[in-house]
């Protein structure tokens, strides 16, 4: 999740809808957009790549035949400090356990 403030925020990676795995993306500027693309052969594990390119946050997610491939493309204020984390939620039954491996935050300039 990347977050400005409660009126401008991104989240992304897999969510369970109508019980498949989708690709997935919030976009948040004072409304919310979602965006999902079906993962008909989920990955065993899965990786994103989120990056921001002055604005823009490019979105990217990993295939192991070729490489990261961009899914979405969206803008958010710039702003210093960003807010960024990961998250998990289960807005429905008990829950689920998740494991998070090699997050990591790398900042320029």
């Amino acid at each position: 999740m990347i977050r400005v403030d409660d009126k401008h925020w991104i989240k992304t990676g897999i969510e369970y809808v109508d019980g498949m795995q989708h690709l997935s993306a919030v976009v948040t500027h004072e409304y919310s957009d979602w965006s999902m693309t079906p993962l008909v052969n989920p990955p065993e594990t899965f990786q994103l790549r989120v990056e921001r390119v002055g604005e823009a946050i490019h979105l990217a997610s990993w295939n192991a035949k070729t490489g990261y491939q961009p899914f979405r493309m969206t803008y958010l204020p710039d702003a210093i400090p960003l807010q960024v984390g990961v998250m998990c939620a289960s807005p429905q039954g008990n829950g689920y356990e998740v494991v998070f491996e090699d997050y990591w935050v790398e900042t320029s300039g």
